[in-house]
């Protein structure tokens, strides 16, 4: 019957309410560009009221470059000229942000150049770093940076401070002011060589230096098991910033939510418990100092079986006629030609595919343990994509 909107705008402030009634929004004015605001909202009912909902970060839109920007461009900007020319930017990433590593400085700059340089002619002006950092902003929830410092960064012990705290991209800058001080006095960063690594990749992001990784290829399904098998991939490309580790979430039906089962440098693991006849799929992800890939595309596994299955079983024992156990060429052939379809020219060609695809031991008759082999094999080979290619084309049915 009613809302409650909160809003608190800095680093350990209270919630203040803003609004309560029964409309679905409102506005919120005399607020001050360049600050970020967090809103939260509960709902509420004759029954009682529901827990805050996640945060939002916003802030309002600004004219021209704001004055960290300029102050960040001034600094770096050795002749003065107002614009950060390649020389100058190149002098910035090796000695504050990359430590003077050759191999990586040019294609750290080349980025920084892609990500921020809006018209394309090789120098950055406050105006364009600015107008990249409040993109960045946005993209950077408060989930997002949680995530980032915890795998990214791997300082997974403040990850719930930047929490607590709300943090988004748009607190970066405010973060590294004065040395740092924001994150020892407000967050509680006592460690120096912590603070050091959380400014340095703040200061990457903030500057647009390096990419995040590319998407990985698909994860790889082997030595299947009757309870499980080994799950591998690939390290992706990456520009600057390597990648040093990965997730891996697997799903097992249509609809299921994915599950981390694996977060760490390796690029192997082994599964286990898993279930025979359900169709399990994988994706991997990539991480580096700057963020994480996409998803690699979803592969898909089955355990190992050493007998047939029940929906196997079942299909032999509703086609077999007299109840042998199999399906022998005259029973095979009254499925095809009854449940299939098809004119008696046809039968016989289809009745010969059957057996060559299924029949393993070639004596000229299925077994439900040959039926589920094969089934099992399909099913590893018609990935996702390939059904969907399937329905559309083979089937005819692209709706």
């Amino acid at each position: 019957s009613s809302f409650e909107l909160q809003r608190k705008d800095g680093l350990g402030t209270q919630w203040v309410t803003v609004y309560e009634g029964p409309a679905f929004a409102t506005r919120d004015l005399k607020l001050r560009p360049r600050l970020t605001y967090h809103y939260r909202v509960r709902a509420s009912s004759s029954r009682g009221s529901s827990a805050f909902s996640e945060i939002a970060a916003l802030q309002c839109r600004a004219k021209g470059a704001a004055q960290d920007a300029v102050g960040d461009v001034r600094n770096a900007d050795a002749d003065a000229d107002g614009v950060l020319d390649r020389a100058e930017l190149r002098e910035l990433i090796s000695q504050e942000l990359s430590g003077g590593h050759s191999s990586s400085l040019e294609n750290e700059l080349k980025n920084a150049l892609r990500n921020v340089d809006r018209n394309v002619d090789g120098l950055l002006t406050a105006e364009e770093l600015d107008s990249f950092r409040e993109n960045l902003g946005s993209a950077l929830t408060v989930p997002e940076v949680v995530d980032w410092v915890s795998h990214a960064v791997q300082l997974p012990q403040y990850a719930p401070v930047f929490a607590d705290n709300a943090i988004s991209g748009y607190e970066f800058r405010a973060l590294l002011e004065n040395g740092g001080s924001m994150l020892k006095q407000e967050l509680g960063i006592d460690n120096r060589l912590h603070r050091r690594q959380l400014m340095r990749a703040m200061t990457m992001r903030l500057y647009g230096v390096g990419s995040v990784p590319a998407k990985p290829a698909p994860p790889r399904w082997l030595e299947p098991r009757e309870d499980g098998g080994s799950v591998a991939w690939d390290s992706p490309g990456s520009d600057g910033a390597p990648v040093h580790s990965y997730r891996l979430q697997r799903n097992d039906g249509i609809g299921a939510e994915w599950l981390t089962v694996y977060e760490g440098p390796g690029r192997t693991i082994r599964e286990a418990a898993l279930r025979t006849h359900v169709t399990y799929q994988y994706r991997v992800q990539a991480w580096s100092m700057l963020g994480h890939s996409e998803y690699s595309d979803p592969m898909t596994a089955r355990c190992r079986t050493t007998g047939a299955g029940a929906q196997s079983l079942g299909d032999v024992r509703q086609a077999d006629g007299n109840a042998d156990g199999v399906l022998d060429r005259s029973e095979l052939r009254e499925l095809i030609l009854g449940e299939l379809g098809g004119h008696s020219p046809e039968v016989e060609a289809q009745l010969r595919t059957a057996l060559r695809n299924v029949d393993r031991n070639v004596d000229g008759l299925l077994t439900a343990d040959e039926l589920e082999s094969y089934r099992a094999q399909l099913g590893t080979s018609l990935s996702v994509d390939e059904v969907v290619d399937w329905v559309e084309h083979a089937v005819q049915l692209p709706q």
